[in-house]
């Protein structure tokens, strides 16, 4: 039988390569598709909970933070803690990823013994996939500790989730309005109104309530979730936004890179999960590799790699 010419052979070789590339570039695409995909769409994940926490008792000093796991069992204060942290008034923290289960927290003055008696200590349960905010609420004559469960959910198209959250002595019951533009409510010292949803947007807010008034700019970028503070400024009345959760809605903000220890005035987070930018940059990239590579060669004896860009 006579041999294939070279010819042939180098036309059959072409031939195989590009549909072997395209063929495991497709197995690999896909593999990164459910793989990483489901990372961002499902957002918060369901086996963990989390947790941050905020100082909004206006006339107590720093307080210092400690927070244990709870069994149910014997003292929790004999517990090693798993955060131990010192916050002032209007300090509200990054989101910690916590295991779900029961919890003890306790707030003592800035600087006390751990094993001195709390002022403030509670006591509670934590669910995977939820989002919360233990608080020190009202003031010091009536102070509570309280856990307040935190809304993801992404708000409709071309608006912002919110919700008001009193923290003033000057102002216990304060209207809370966008000038020249909606009103948000009504802000009750030690209390926390439902979510709400809100035009997106930069927004000069006022609050006013009791002979005290103030305002404060804001921005409500469309999609995110917000806690709306009023608080006690120098100057009168102070609006701060906290924001909740950003961009998909469903990622707590702050989970992955800050917890209860980076207290901050309305600390800023992350948008698109890194599940979906890398998912999306694989795929960006092997669909690229898809294009270049054709169904077919002419004859030749090597076939070239396509070029970067």
């Amino acid at each position: 039988m006579a041999r294939p010419s070279p010819a042939v052979r180098a036309s059959a070789s072409g031939s195989s390569r590009p549909r072997a590339l395209r063929a495991a570039a497709l197995v690999v695409a896909t593999a990164v598709a459910v793989v990483l995909l489901p990372v961002g769409a499902a957002g918060a994940s369901t086996a963990t909970a989390y947790l941050r926490a905020a100082h909004l008792v206006p006339d107590l000093g720093a307080m210092d933070v400690r927070l244990s796991p709870f069994s149910g069992e014997g003292d929790p204060e004999a517990l090693a803690p798993v955060l131990e942290i010192t916050a002032s008034y209007g300090a509200v923290g990054g989101y910690e990823a916590l295991p779900p289960g029961r919890y003890a927290v306790a707030l003592r003055p800035a600087g006390s013994d751990p094993s001195s008696d709390p002022v403030l200590s509670l006591t509670f349960d934590l669910t995977a996939g939820q989002a919360y905010t233990v608080a020190g609420l009202g003031s010091s004559d009536d102070p509570s500790l309280e856990l307040l469960e935190d809304e993801l959910t992404r708000p409709a198209d071309g608006t912002a989730r919110v919700r008001l959250l009193g923290a003033s002595l000057e102002a216990p019951t304060a209207q809370v309005s966008a000038v020249d533009g909606p009103a948000l409510g009504t802000a009750r010292l030690g209390e926390a109104t439902d979510y709400t949803q809100a035009p997106a947007g930069p927004w000069t807010l006022r609050a006013e309530g009791d002979g005290a008034s103030g305002e404060s700019e804001v921005d409500l970028d469309a999609g995110d979730v917000y806690t709306l503070l009023v608080l006690d400024g120098d100057d009168g009345l102070q609006l701060q936004a906290v924001l909740d959760a950003g961009g998909v809605g469903t990622v707590p903000v702050g989970a992955a890179a800050t917890g209860l220890g980076g207290l901050a005035d309305g600390a800023g987070g992350p948008g698109p999960s890194a599940g979906v930018v890398l998912a999306a940059l694989a795929a960006g990239a092997l669909l690229v590799l898809l294009a270049a590579v054709p169904l077919a060669r002419p004859a030749r004896r090597r076939a070239e790699p396509p070029a970067t860009r």
